[in-house]
């Protein structure tokens, strides 16, 4: 039996670039403005892009930009809102 084709992309690389995306929205949103609105995306993100790096790595898929802009984007959003709650874009 085959296992997956190699050179797909990985599912996990495109769904942390996406929930990466999806926090960016409330993020810049006055309608928004609870910080978990932000904080849950990025945290999947980060794990979906890790999950992702791991899958590339023994799967041998394609998407590892995907991954690698998932975790960083997720990473800059949580600190973005880390920074909000102490009080420094106030």
């Amino acid at each position: 039996m085959k296992d997956k084709v190699i050179g797909e992309t990985s599912a996990f690389a495109v769904a942390s670039l996406f929930s990466s995306l999806f926090a960016i929205v409330p993020l810049f949103s006055a309608c928004c403005s609870s910080p978990f609105s932000v904080i849950l995306p990025s945290v999947f993100a980060i794990v979906f892009g890790i999950i992702a790096l791991r899958d590339i790595k023994i799967k041998k898929f394609k998407g590892k930009i995907y991954a690698v802009s998932g975790i960083i984007l997720g990473i800059l959003e949580i600190s973005i809102v880390i920074l909000g709650i102490i009080g420094i874009f106030e």
